[in-house]
């Protein structure tokens, strides 16, 4: 021991330096500025993360200040600010400032940095600085240790550096490449020393207990104590134990470390003798522990428990715990024993464990349980048959151990089921379709069996899917019993009534078994099919009775009876019979297959089955309509333009082939006849295309003279199938000649030709019968034409007076047919831009069982074109200043042709109004012609238009400009004025004129004529100023003169023709004037005194300002 504890003092000696004062291992850290501020410059510069990066290492890379460097208190500055985070509770031991800069310039003064006082919220410690040469680095490092005492000194650290030149303040430059702070540091510890309680020794017998929770021992006695005690940082100094027991308590005495001291992190350590020994109880011990730093003992506890026990346990008593509830001690589990728990009577504190012996009946041990301290068990995997029976003893963790328990209870375990079934044929079984089927009481037969004999057994009815009609019900075994139908089994159908049956022997083991009858109280269920076509009926009168109707059928709709006895026993017969129109029931038929109704009319039909045990289906009724009449298809009257075609067709006509171009036809008795030729004068070949539809299906077809080919250049086309009424014809013809013939199922049939001769509707070049007659118009039908716009709407509808209309078909031209199921309305405006105008209607109905009415057709030739006009007057833009307007157009329509009574002009203003209509009348072929009356409109710009329908509605126009003048013109003059110059040299005569705009009209003379042998001649031997001429009416007088040569009139007063007021005239005026004109003798001489005429000029004047 000497020389162990030397060594300890050696290494303690060393340790001592670390922990000897409580604190872990010594702390170095390095940290650099993280901001900073510049006032060295104009203003405060804030340093940036990339200046601070240069001043973190030595490596050139610096941080340049270029700025004023004014003298000692003036000086300007840089601020290096530190914020590391290291723990408050830190002991600083070493502070240190590496700072790297060099100068830029020269500068007389040296350089300093002030220390942050923390505590005094100011700049504290100056530290002066070596003075370098220019452009050369010098490092120092400076202990702050003096200036910076804690941890909250070290987090708030700031530096600020000053360079000084008071000699010469102008700008100079410092560079800076390391700013570092260095700071030791020790952290104390506080974290509180662990002892443990290892184990007790006894004095006497050394016997050793070590501790897990509790130590158990039947040895009272004294006992040594051994433990240990640790910590991570600092050295062990003391370790305390404490004991209370029943016989004593000891208060924290010291134990004794074993290497001598207590001077290390771990440490071992014991209890001396005590003279009071540890008697029967339980005795607690407990530990604590103290470190050099100080810390604990509290909170450094560790207890634990001595038990010291040497009282044997009690015998237990061991019960059976799970007999069945037939024979108690037969069981199908496995036995389940449990005896008496000692622990709630036990005077030790040593807890009680068990030992369990198992054993067969014949004393063969089975298997045992050591230590177990359940009060109970299950035999494990008991053996089929065998008998068992157990014994228990006690004993306790401090080494006491009891006697042994009485045997228990011998048990008998059995898994094996008895042996149950029910045998035997029933009595009474009715067998079909390879099923036994009851429909009465039957009797059940079992038999059952047991190795060890049956205790009990029962049966109960069951109905498939449903509830128990019999719940178990207790039977002498080997006997049998009867199953009540259908009172008990009432619910029919295949393997529906579950009579179970079960044994149960002395071990409650049971078997059960079921067997599963065919139950038929049922009858059959006839089902009866209804075929297409069929509809769904209605309430439906018939023979003044209202029947409420299943279906309507056909006579062609079969009806199929179908017998299902729903996988039961099976049909026997079905039946059937009739009641038709209520003339009385039919005999009961068997019914053998499918049947049909045969005649329009109301049917009542009756139907039901028999199974093959007897059970009758009550009789079904159903009643059914059969119609077999189509519905009435109806197309509203179009409006059509028809007119007659008294073509006459006879006789072969003239022609020469190859010497002109025509289409010729002519009809031999009821066959048309048809060929076209080419005038191959001029080696050309001409296009021909015949298009014909019939009003039924055409017959005895022929094609003369050319292949049906429509390949190559110059095909021969022809389109035609058999059956149909149409027929194309699509050729190309040269010197030679081609044609068809066909007559069609009705010879009185109507027939539509429509004929192109090179890509042109001519009827120039269409010659009829013998005696080559064009038709009026190209295309044509025989024997009338009918037109429709390709806006005329055809309506289509049917009436079905029973099962109701199911569709309006209707076709074009052979195409697909067209469904609606409403009233059908159509157009042919779509067909206006194929190039056809004949088309072929075709339409029809069905009802709702598919029952066609007759299909029906029209032939119409649809005009899409509205009339062509050319208004011959008035000219385009035309400038009229008269009161009327002469108009006269042509129009013309070579299909349908003009409706003459829709013909019209009418004048529209610049606005678009209408201010004149008039219906124009006709003169003859297409000339229409009528006169406007423009009395009352005012000068200016006016649109003609005229407008004309065809006899199938579509409307045509065509417009010019005209303009309406300001002025005046003769309209109309009545009476012949003239002036005898030797008598009384006057006249009065009546005119009217047209003034427009104006508001006063003058009159001179302008040329006087003589009469010479019956015409007039103009009198040109008198000087026109020679003459003297008044006119006059009731407004006034004015002097009038003749012009040079009438070609320019003399300007004169006008004479007013109008009221006072003024008025503009936009109309026809009308006057009576007087006429005085001297004549001088001499001109009287010259021109003899003979009767003369003359000619006037009027003139309108627009006072629009004043009157005159």
């Amino acid at each position: 021991m000497i020389g162990k504890k030397t060594t300890l003092f050696v290494l303690l000696t060393f340790a001592f330096l670390f922990i000897g004062l409580g604190f872990g291992s010594a702390v170095t850290e390095s940290f650099y500025p993280t901001s900073g501020y510049d006032t060295t410059g104009s203003g405060t510069y804030y340093l940036t993360s990339s200046d601070l990066a240069k001043v973190a290492s030595s490596d050139n890379a610096m941080y340049e200040s270029y700025g004023r460097w004014p003298g000692d208190i003036n000086a300007e500055e840089i601020v290096w600010k530190f914020s590391p985070s290291i723990d408050s509770n830190a002991i600083l031991s070493n502070a240190k400032l590496t700072f790297e800069w060099q100068r830029g310039w020269f500068m007389e003064d040296t350089a300093r940095i002030w220390i942050w006082d923390e505590s005094q919220n100011d700049w504290g410690a100056t530290i002066w600085l070596n003075n370098p040469s220019v452009n050369e680095d010098i490092t120092e490092i400076r202990d702050l240790s003096s200036y910076i005492n804690s941890a909250e000194d070290v987090n708030n650290l700031e530096i600020k550096f000053q360079a000084v030149d008071g000699h010469n303040p102008n700008y100079r430059k410092t560079n800076h490449d390391l700013v570092k702070l260095t700071v030791t540091y020790d952290l104390p510890d506080t974290t509180p020393p662990t002892c443990e309680l290892d184990y007790i020794k006894n004095k006497v017998s050394d016997n050793e207990y070590y501790f897990s929770s509790h130590i158990y021992t039947n040895e009272p006695g004294n006992y040594y104590l051994f433990g240990s005690a640790e910590d991570s940082e600092s050295a062990i100094s003391s370790v305390q134990y404490n004991r209370t027991s029943p016989n004593d308590d000891w208060i924290w005495d010291s134990a004794v470390a074993v290497d001598g001291d207590f001077n290390e992190l771990t440490e071992t350590w014991d209890t001396d003798f005590n003279d009071n020994a540890f008697i029967e109880g339980e005795h607690t011990i407990c530990c604590r522990v103290t470190d050099d730093a100080g810390n604990g003992p509290d909170g450094t506890e560790n207890c634990d428990i001595i038990c010291v026990d040497s009282i044997a346990p009690e015998v237990p008593e061991v019960t059976f715990d799970n007999p069945s509830e037939c024979v108690p001690n037969y069981i199908n589990e496995a036995p389940e024993f449990s005896w008496t728990d000692l622990s709630e009577t036990d005077e030790g504190c040593a807890p009680i464990i068990y030992d369990i012996e198992v054993y067969f009946s014949d004393g063969t041990l089975d298997y045992t349980v050591d230590g177990t301290s359940e009060v109970s068990m299950t035999i494990a995997e008991p053996e089929n048959g065998q008998d068992y029976y157990i014994r228990v003893r006690a004993r306790d963790l401090a080494g006491n151990v009891g006697e042994w328990s009485e045997n228990s209870t011998h048990v008998y375990y059995d898994t094996e089921a008895p042996s149950v079934e029910i045998t035997g044929m029933p009595w009474d079984a009715d067998e079909n379709n390879g099923y036994a089927w009851y429909n009465d009481d039957f009797n059940v037969y079992e038999s059952d069996t047991d190795n060890l004999g049956v205790w009990k057994v029962e049966y109960k009815v069951h109905i498939r899917g449903g509830e128990d009609i019999v719940d178990w019900t207790e039977i002498e075994p080997n006997g049998n019993f009867s199953v009540l139908v259908p009172e008990q089994c009432n619910e029919s159908g295949l393997n529906t009534c579950w009579v179970y049956k079960r044994a149960i022997d002395y071990a409650c083991n049971e078997e059960e078994t079921h067997k599963e009858y065919d139950i038929d109280t049922l009858p059959p269920v006839t089902t009866k099919t209804v075929s297409e076509p069929r509809y769904p009926g209605r309430l439906f009168n018939w023979i003044g009775i209202s029947w409420d109707l299943d279906w309507f059928v056909r006579d062609d709709t079969t009806f199929t009876l179908t017998c299902n006895d729903q996988n039961m026993s099976g049909c026997d017969e079905t039946y059937y019979r009739l009641n038709y129109n209520n003339e009385g029931w039919g005999n009961w038929t068997v019914y053998e297959g499918p049947f049909t109704l045969a005649n329009d009319g109301i049917y009542e039909v009756e139907y039901y089955s028999v199974d093959n045990v007897g059970n009758v289906e009550e009789t079904n009724y159903e009643v059914d309509k059969v119609d077999t009449q189509a519905p009435t298809t109806t197309k509203t009257e179009d409006p059509l333009y028809e007119v007659e075609t008294n073509y006459n067709f006879d006789g072969e006509p003239a022609y020469t082939v190859a010497g002109e171009d025509s289409v010729l036809i002519w009809k031999v008795g009821d066959t048309w006849k048809l060929r076209w030729t080419d005038d191959w004068s001029d080696h050309i070949w001409s296009k021909v295309r015949v298009r014909i539809i019939t009003e039924t299906p055409i017959t005895n077809f022929q094609k003369y003279s050319y292949e049906n080919d429509c390949e190559g250049n110059h095909p021969d086309c022809l389109e035609y199938e058999e059956g149909s009424q149409m027929i194309i014809a699509d050729t190309w013809v040269d010197s030679g000649e081609d044609g068809i013939e066909f007559s069609q199922e009705d010879p009185n049939g109507m027939v539509t030709f429509e004929i192109y001769y090179d890509g042109i509707l001519s009827t120039e070049r269409v010659f009829l019968g013998e005696n080559r007659v064009h038709p009026e118009t190209n295309p044509f039908s025989v024997p009338k034409n009918r037109w429709v716009s390709g806006d005329t709407i055809f309506i289509i509808s049917a009436e079905d007076s029973e099962v109701g209309v199911n569709s309006i078909e209707y076709s074009i031209d052979e195409e697909e047919f067209n469904y609606d199921y409403n009233n059908t309305r159509f157009t042919l405006g779509n067909y206006c831009e194929d190039g056809y105008i004949n088309h072929e209607i075709e339409y029809t109905s069905s009802d709702l069982l598919g029952n066609y009415d007759d299909l029906k057709k029209q032939l119409v030739s649809v005009d899409c074109l509205p009339p062509e006009i050319t208004i011959l007057n008035p000219n385009y833009e035309q400038e009229e200043n008269k009161c009327s307007l002469s108009v006269v157009s042509q129009i013309w329509d070579t299909l349908s042709g003009v409706n003459s009574s829709t013909v019209k002009v009418e004048l529209l203003n610049s606005t678009g109004d209408v201010v004149r209509t008039k219906y124009l009348a006709s003169n003859f072929e297409s000339f229409f012609s009528g006169v406007i009356d423009l009395d009352g409109l005012a000068a200016g710009d006016y649109t003609v238009r005229i407008s004309a329908e065809d006899n199938v509605g579509n409307t045509a126009y065509s417009e010019v400009p005209i303009t309406l003048l300001p002025g005046v013109t003769v309209e109309q003059v009545t009476g012949d004025c003239s002036i005898n110059a030797g008598e009384a040299k006057t006249c009065t005569f009546n005119f009217q004129v047209c003034s427009r705009d104006s508001s006063a009209v003058s009159l001179w003379i302008s040329k006087l004529y003589s009469i010479q042998d019956g015409e007039r001649v103009l009198l040109d031997v008198i000087d026109p100023f020679t003459l003297n001429s008044t006119i006059s009416n009731e407004q006034g007088s004015s002097s009038v003169g003749l012009s040079e040569d009438g070609r320019h009139p003399q300007t004169l007063e006008p004479l007013n023709l109008v009221d006072d007021n003024c008025e503009k005239v936009n109309g026809r005026i009308y006057g009576a004037f007087t006429l005085s004109m001297d004549f001088s003798e001499n001109d009287t001489e010259i021109i003899g005194s003979n009767e003369y005429y003359f000619d006037y000029d009027l003139q309108a004047y627009n006072y629009d300002d004043e009157c005159f």
